[in-house]
């Protein structure tokens, strides 16, 4: 079941059950472990319904539920899995694994192991984000570049990609700010397409209140225009119910 053997750590028999199924029947916790390592799917189910963790909970191989619940084991085969699913333009189950997995880093912090490194945590939040922003979750994807900063400022990409989300949710003066911290950090090349950027966003946080004004004048003048319509209608029914009550 090596990855460089070419088999498949997530094939199944018959019956539904997974290398890492069969490592918990037969309480193997460093297989379990390898597995895991090699980004088995550590929920997956067999026929009748049970991961790999029910298989050893019922046994009771203490050891190798340890193995299973071990929170650094979990960030890494639950990360390592959406990774591959960012890469494999497969973003939401990505975005599905990533959650899991950020869920692990919490867990990691009150472990021996500790939490992963600055480094670590600064390209799962971009990749995390990243497959936010392709899907249109732009407020998640913003939260998570923003954490990437916060560790990294001088993050190239991470700014670059808040600032198209910035400019896809209209905040164009939120993507300045990131368009303008990026202009020194980038090389030659790069400083002709950033600065069309800036400029275009600058245009529009000018063009932006005007439509505004615009949207306001064109409603107001709609609103007057049916209440005048209404009015019309309501004094023109009064009068003719009075002609007919008189009549």
């Amino acid at each position: 079941i090596s990855p460089e053997g070419g088999a498949s750590v997530n094939a199944r028999n018959a019956e539904g059950l997974s290398p890492l199924h069969l490592a918990a029947e037969h309480n193997q916790p460093k297989a379990a472990q390898f597995l895991m390592r090699n980004a088995a799917f550590v929920d997956s189910k067999d026929t009748n319904g049970r991961n790999a963790l029910d298989i050893a909970q019922k046994f009771k191989w203490h050891k190798l539920v340890q193995v299973l619940q071990d929170p650094s084991l979990l960030f890494w085969n639950r990360a390592g899995r959406a990774n591959k699913l960012y890469k494999a333009a497969d973003y939401e189950p990505a975005c599905e694994s990533y959650e899991l997995a950020l869920l692990e880093i919490e867990r990691m912090a009150a472990s021996p192991s500790g939490p992963p490194s600055d480094d670590n945590i600064a390209t799962f939040n971009f990749n995390f984000g990243r497959s936010c922003q392709l899907l249109g979750r732009l407020v998640r994807a913003i939260e998570l570049y923003t954490k990437v900063l916060g560790t990294q400022p001088r993050h190239v990409r991470a700014l670059e990609r808040r600032a198209e989300c910035f400019i896809s949710v209209c905040d164009y003066t939120a993507a300045i700010a990131d368009y303008e911290a990026l202009e020194p950090l980038v090389d030659d090349a790069a400083k002709k397409p950033l600065r069309a950027q800036l400029a275009d966003a600058r245009r529009e946080l000018t063009l932006r209140p005007r439509e505004v004004r615009r949207y306001i004048g064109t409603y107001v003048a709609y609103v007057t225009y049916v209440a005048c319509v209404t009015y019309v209608a309501y004094v023109t029914y009064v009068a003719y119910v009075t002609y007919v009550a008189y009549v």
